[in-house]
């Protein structure tokens, strides 16, 4: 089953198709995440480091808690995602 399906532009972007608890603290370490539609995606705890997420629709993520060492974002949309890290 595949967590997210990937766009391949922005404009015509697909959706999440799976529940934000099965995102919920999975590990995503250095997975290429480039180009997909995570609108709302819950990455509570998520292991991300070294992750690409750069020109994803990030609008409206939950990424409390997750560890984003490393991780890209250029270009992605982050409008009302909320970040709270520890350094």
């Amino acid at each position: 089953m595949k967590l997210f399906e990937k766009n391949s532009k922005l404009s015509s972007s697909k959706s999440l198709s799976t529940s934000k608890k099965q995102i919920q603290g999975k590990n995503f370490l250095g997975k290429d995440l480039t180009k997909y539609n995570l609108c709302g995606a819950d990455f509570r705890g998520a292991l991300l480091i070294a992750s690409n997420l750069s020109y994803s629709d990030l609008s409206g993520a939950d990424f409390i808690g997750a560890d984003l060492r490393d991780t890209d974002l250029s270009s992605s949309d982050l409008s009302r995602s909320i970040f709270l890290t520890q350094a």
